[in-house]
């Protein structure tokens, strides 16, 4: 998990000195992309059979407004924060973890 959090500061590095809009994007994305990581831990941490389902449903939409909210500020901030830069954020460390485990596994 190292080289993929060593990869990220070099892309992000790479991104301020073309943008700095994007890089700022990259680090919004990832500070959320961590939070969604974390509720997503809360949620299946402890799986427990007699969840009401209620609950579940709160738990998904609540995951889905949480990978919503940087999206919405890049929308409304186009000046101070990059669309593309936020969706690069998103999708790294998850796409780290695809990588790690075939790694792993092959």
């Amino acid at each position: 998990m190292l080289k993929s959090n060593i990869a990220l500061i070099v892309i992000t590095l790479i991104a301020a000195i073309i943008d700095w809009r994007v890089a700022i994007g990259i680090i919004l994305g990832y500070l959320f992309s961590l939070v969604h990581s974390w509720v997503l831990k809360l949620r299946f941490g402890s799986l427990n059979p007699t969840r009401v389902k209620l609950g579940a449903y709160l738990g998904i939409i609540f995951g889905l407004i949480v990978l919503a909210i940087p999206m919405l500020i890049a929308m409304l901030l186009p000046q101070f924060v990059h669309f593309f830069g936020v969706f690069i954020g998103l999708i790294y460390p998850k796409y780290a973890m695809y990588v790690q485990a075939i790694r792993n596994k092959g």
